[in-house]
């Protein structure tokens, strides 16, 4: 299924013009995102590995956990919760207006996601989905938006409230909107959540999401020679 492999897939089909490796390996622009795959992890497909920069890192995400050839150097990993909607649930109003952002407002959405550490955001990851924001006295405040894309889901990422605008439904009301736009779009939303993060993932359940696997994360680089 595209969902156990959705970096890959997605760099194979509805992103695959952000995709600037090949059919074998595919992995985005390091000012999109860091995110690599392959259909086969197997040693001999990781050989092809060493062509890759060896001035950035890379993400591995995908369910099934990939054992690292060794000319690559395990940065960090850390197990993820995939989680799934299929009708989203409505949280209570806010009083707050949601606004679709766009490419004048990443240099906001990068200080606010440095900030707040929901995940990577860089300056061309705005071309990966839609992606909309709360205000407070012109300020932005909160964020959320579209990631991987694939052709019956879509995730959902950068989810993120700055530390002044806590408690106030933001987050929640986010997601639930860029998960109305999914369902729209005849597609899933789905997200990847930090399997010891017990707060979002309660939140997410609140909003409709179920567990649908465990999730393999790393970070990696390749060894200078």
């Amino acid at each position: 299924m595209y969902l156990d492999n959705a970096v890959y897939h997605a760099l194979q089909t509805q992103q695959a013009p952000l995709n600037i490796g090949d059919s074998d390996i595919a992995y985005f622009n390091a000012d999109v995102a860091p995110f690599i795959g392959m259909d086969d992890w197997s040693e001999m497909a990781q050989d092809r590995l060493k062509h890759l920069p060896t001035d950035r890192r890379f993400f591995i995400m995908k369910v099934k956990e990939e054992v690292l050839a060794a000319h690559l150097e395990s940065v960090l990993t850390l197990p993820l919760t995939q989680m799934i909607c299929h009708q989203p649930v409505a949280p209570k109003n806010i009083d707050a207006t949601i606004i679709q952002l766009g490419d004048a407002n990443v240099e906001e959405m990068i200080e606010l996601t440095s900030l707040t550490k929901p995940g990577p955001f860089y300056k061309n990851t705005i071309k990966m989905g839609r992606y909309y924001g709360i205000r407070e006295e012109g300020k932005l405040v909160a964020i959320s938006g579209e990631r991987l894309s694939l052709p019956d889901a879509t995730e959902i990422s950068a989810v993120c409230t700055h530390p002044n605008a806590l408690g106030k439904g933001y987050g929640a009301a986010l997601v639930y909107h860029v998960a109305k736009q999914i369902e729209a779009d005849g597609k899933l939303p789905f997200l990847h959540v930090r399997k010891d993060n017990d707060r979002a993932i309660a939140l997410y359940e609140r909003l409709g999401f179920t567990h649908r696997s465990d999730v393999y994360f790393e970070i990696f680089k390749t060894k200078a020679e």
